[in-house]
């Protein structure tokens, strides 16, 4: 399943030591955060969802201890919904969380007992499918030029992430 993005923007105020702000659009300091940041904690931080925007918000206690900006608080807003791009049938992603390589999303389906994917992250095609009984689940990783899949059998397994099909990797080969 492939969400498009919502809109994000950034908003930044500045609030004294005592946490209120000299700016009057200045949201009240969340309390939550007040209570983060009153050890000796650097930052602290929350999620918010007000029924029409969602976001993160991020208080900072800034390196001097005085003036109007010695606490800063950031929040990034989200609005609307995630837009839906695309949906498959064709594989899913119920034991194992796909990656992210440049192009498309590499996994293990739990169909036909275990089959490894790659789709196009644009339109959710699938690019190749290996033969099944692969492995019951797997996780996955990308380092470099290549996807680690450890299975659940201990197995280690090493894959190109641009391999164009199954056949490149030896484990995927039905044969």
């Amino acid at each position: 399943l492939g969400f498009g993005r919502t809109d994000v923007r950034f908003e930044l105020f500045a609030y004294r030591p005592d946490f209120k702000s000299d700016n009057p659009r200045a949201p009240a300091f969340p309390e939550d955060l007040q209570r983060g940041l009153s050890g000796s904690e650097p930052f602290a931080g929350t999620g918010f969802d007000d029924g029409v925007q969602h976001g993160t918000l991020v208080g900072v206690r800034m390196p001097w201890d005085e003036g109007p900006a010695a606490i800063v608080l950031l929040k990034r807003i989200e609005s609307g919904p995630p837009e839906q791009v695309w949906h498959t049938r064709d594989v899913s992603m119920y034991m194992s969380t796909p990656v992210h390589v440049p192009g498309r999303l590499i996994g293990l389906s739990h169909r036909k007992r275990g089959q490894f994917f790659a789709l196009d992250v644009r339109t959710g095609a699938v690019q190749w499918l290996s033969a099944g009984g692969q492995a019951d689940n797997a996780a996955l990783v990308v380092l470099g030029d290549s996807v680690l899949v450890m299975l659940g059998d201990g197995r280690l397994v090493v894959l190109p992430k641009d391999a164009p099909e199954p056949k490149a990797a030896p484990f995927l080969d039905a044969s």
